[in-house]
């Protein structure tokens, strides 16, 4: 919009009864815009055609008697805001001339010097007092004061109307009349306002407003205070200003919050009674408003925002009741001191008082963008709650600060319960690692004994190179031993064992006159080794197979055994002794018998026998290695079992160890494997006596280690089969697809190798799609015993799983099984 229009939408709009010219400054003295009562003064029909008849040249107009001193006179007033009266002669239309009365003020719009001047017609009064000049000049300053005062009056109700259009919030702007219930002037700069001024009376816009209001409170509220009869009443009272906020609908249905302001003046002219009415849109400010309130409720007890200058502020609480400073806003540390001394619990006062200080908190942001106060408070029941407040600036220039206050009680509640998890976690994980400790000391000791039958039995062996049938009954034995420190190892590398503390017992099939036989093996080379006679009875038994777990039964015998022969001297005697207690339908109560004939046990150590680390200190054991944890293994798998261990010992004499364990016979079939190759089973008995035929059967060894390769080929070949060696998954699968179909008639397949594993290399087998890779046999091999294994071994698809190192009976019985 530019100068001209804009002072013409500006100042024609004012109810001024005269007439009104406004001009640019010097030279040019343009004429921007002239109302209407100043076109037919000079008798012209239309403003473009007073404008053009001259070039908008004001001076053209001018008689050239009087614009001598016109001119001086506007050059000798050309500072801003200086106000000039002045007579002179003008042309009309007709080119005739007239006397007109100018009162003009000098003022600045966007940055140009405007001249606005308002004229009369006083032709009339210079005929009539053109002999008395005096008469002329009261006249002059009457008409100069009563201009300069209305004058005055439109500038500062001006300087109002302009404030309000200059807001991005308005949303209407309008000028009534109230004396005469008349919309002078409105101005609506929201598209979205939904109500038309237009040919209304104020009542009538009233109306229409409350129309949009959803709330029948907020209606009935608008209503009453904007009505004339009440605002008319307001100015009476000296209130010119009304103010009110409300939601109302808009275009599209959308509800905005707004607050309408009502200013009423007086028409300095009419003495009319005018009402200013701006409505704005405070739909954010509402929201951020309720915001801010929501998150004090929800997240502290209080915001404040103080001033570090004059030492007030500004608080906004939680409504929630909790003990809170005054919202007296001058005096900030008085009302601070006055609150810590009344709720502050003794001990924390001074400290919180002097932590709260304005000083104390301005020294603290200079180090860090917060600062953060704890104290503990009674609130308003009596209760202690431990508090937290955070300072940080809002703006730092200014020394204005926000203070947040947060209750923390449950946050330092919860922080107390965690720690006391981590505590009992840390607990458990030292329970866990002493576990862990104690349980590889346990195998540790354990290993001990087939391990050194291992060595003694291979001594003799070695010995006795020159007779081969004791070297044969040597390396049977050593076998036995053997198998029972595989079985330990297996034991060790159990991690779920180890990270649990847990021993789990399992449910096999015990040929129990092969175990005790397998037993007494083990424990007569040791004996001998010590010169030491052992001796084993055992009665006869009508069902020699049993259910139990072998391996730890097996563990807690020769443990005792083992014991007894190491604490007996050289000559003395062990015994293992086997009875049956109590045969009943479903179990046989069996009691196993240690006896030996040494140094015995005192009377005052048998209680702590049974504990870990455990040992009675004498001279004659202290030679003897161990960890004292042997008989506590043997207590803790026996109570696993339900079993029951005693003790009868005297000291130089011998001692007595009695076990009682239930075992249920087994009536299944030592043979009942399964019929169907494509079932996964874990092969680990043997049909005795059982000749297998191999003959041409083709074998695709799939093995890493060259020594397992040797010694796996050697078994096979051993029964005539073909081999053929891959020594990585990958090339599994290009040799068996490049045989084609049928070739070969199984796959032995290591689980842990380079490039691709078993795992992986059987099921791109599998998933070949035809019936031969689907079906061919696949036998994992791995020197690992765990479940996992296992387990990931059936859903690779592989139909069984052998334990390194690979029992040929095992292996061979496997494959008679699946591919004869």
């Amino acid at each position: 919009m530019n100068c001209s229009n804009f002072l013409k939408e500006k100042y024609l709009s004012m109810p001024f009864p005269g007439c009104m010219i406004a001009l640019s400054a010097a030279p040019e003295y343009k004429i921007l815009f002239a109302n209407n009562d100043l076109v037919k003064l000079l008798g012209y029909k239309t403003e473009k055609e007073f404008k053009e008849s001259n070039n908008c040249c004001a001076l053209s107009y001018i008689h050239q008697d009087t614009l001598i001193s016109w001119l001086k006179m506007t050059q000798s007033h050309f500072k801003l805001n200086d106000e000039f009266s002045i007579s002179y002669q003008i042309q009309r239309k007709d080119k005739s001339y007239i006397w007109v009365l100018e009162k003009s003020k000098i003022i600045e719009e966007n940055g140009d010097i405007i001249f606005l001047s308002f004229l009369i017609d006083i032709t009339i009064h210079k005929k009539e007092f053109d002999d008395d000049s005096h008469t002329i000049k009261d006249m002059g300053y009457a008409i100069d004061v009563t201009y300069m005062k209305y004058l005055e009056s439109c500038y500062n109700k001006e300087i109002t109307y302009r404030q309000a259009l200059k807001s991005p919030n308005l949303i209407v702007s309008v000028m009534a009349n109230l004396s005469k219930n008349d919309i002078e002037e409105f101005c609506i700069q929201n598209s979205e306002a939904q109500c038309n001024y237009t040919n209304c009376t104020f009542t009538e816009s009233l109306k229409h407003i409350a129309f949009s209001i959803p709330d029948k409170e907020h209606r009935s509220e608008f209503l009453n205070l904007f009505n004339i009869e009440n605002l008319v009443k307001c100015y009476d009272l000296d209130e010119k200003t009304i103010f009110f906020e409300y939601k109302r609908i808009f275009s599209h249905n959308k509800h905005l919050w707004v607050s309408t302001t009502a200013k009423l003046l007086k028409n300095p002219v009419t003495a009319d009674i005018m009402c200013f009415f701006y409505t704005y849109n405070i739909n954010e400010e509402k929201i951020l408003k309720q915001v801010v309130q929501n998150v004090v409720s929800l997240d502290y007890d209080f915001l404040m925002c103080l001033n570090g200058n004059n030492d007030s502020y500004l608080l906004f609480p939680n409504s929630n009741g909790t003990s809170m400073p005054s919202k007296t806003c001058n005096t900030y540390e008085k009302d601070m001191e006055s609150f810590i001394n009344t709720f502050c619990i003794n001990g924390e006062k001074e400290e919180t008082i002097s932590n709260l200080k304005l000083d104390n908190i301005f020294k603290n942001l200079e180090v860090s963008d917060t600062y953060i106060v704890y104290f503990s408070m009674k609130d308003s029941n009596g209760i202690i709650k431990q508090k937290k407040i955070r300072c940080s600036y809002i703006n730092k220039k200014r020394k204005v600060v926000l203070l947040t206050r947060t209750d923390i009680t449950d946050i330092i509640q919860k922080e107390k319960n965690q720690n006391e998890i981590l505590k009992s976690a840390l607990r458990s994980a030292n329970q866990a690692s002493l576990a862990k400790n104690e349980f590889l000391s346990r195998m540790s000791h354990e290993m001990r004994t087939p391990m050194n039958a291992i060595i003694g039995l291979s001594n003799l062996a070695i010995q006795s190179i020159d007779n081969p049938t004791e070297v044969l009954d040597l390396l049977s034995k050593l076998k036995i031993s053997a198998n029972f420190l595989l079985d330990l190892i297996n034991d060790i590398l159990d991690m779920r064992k180890i990270e649990s503390g847990k021993t789990i017992l399992s449910r096999q099939v015990i040929d129990l006159p092969k175990f005790i036989h397998d037993i007494n093996i083990i424990c007569d080379a040791q004996a001998k080794e010590n010169g030491i006679k052992y001796s084993s009875t055992f009665p006869y038994l009508g069902n020699r197979y049993y259910i139990g777990d072998e391996i730890k039964l097996k563990q807690i015998f020769i443990n005792l055994i083992s014991n007894a022969i190491k604490f007996t001297p050289e000559g003395g005697e062990v015994n293992f002794n086997i009875s049956i207690k109590h045969i009943s339908q479903d179990k046989i109560t069996f009691v196993f018998v240690v006896k030996d004939n040494g140094i015995g046990i005192s009377k005052e150590f048998i209680p702590y026998l049974f504990e870990p680390f455990s040992q009675e200190n004498n001279a004659f054991t202290s030679k003897y290695e161990g960890t004292g944890l042997g008989l506590a293994i043997c207590k803790k798998l026996i109570n696993l079992m339900e079993g029951e261990i005693n003790v009868n010992s005297i000291k130089g004499h011998g001692t007595e160890f009695i076990v009682e364990i239930n075992m249920k016979p087994s009536l299944e079939s030592i043979y009942n494997i399964g019929n169907s190759p494509k079932n996964y089973t874990s092969y680990n008995l043997l049909k005795n006596g059982l000749e297998f035929k191999f003959q041409g059967k083709k074998i695709l060894l799939v093995e890493d280690h060259p020594l397992n390769i040797e010694i796996a080929k050697k078994i096979l070949e051993s029964r005539n089969m073909i081999i053929e060696v891959a020594t990585d998954g990958l090339s599994a699968t290009e040799i068996f697809t490049s045989k084609g179909d049928n070739y070969f008639d199984a796959i032995l397949m290591d689980i842990r190798m380079p490039i691709m594993d078993g795992f992986q290399s059987t099921k791109i087998i599998r998933g070949m799609g035809n019936e031969y890779a689907k079906n061919i046999p696949i036998i994992a091999m791995t020197a690992n015993d765990f479940n996992d294994d296992i387990d990931n071994a059936k859903c690779a698809g592989m139909n069984a799983h052998l334990t390194k190192p690979i029992e040929s009976d095992i292996l061979f019985h496997t494959l008679n099984i699946l591919i004869v």
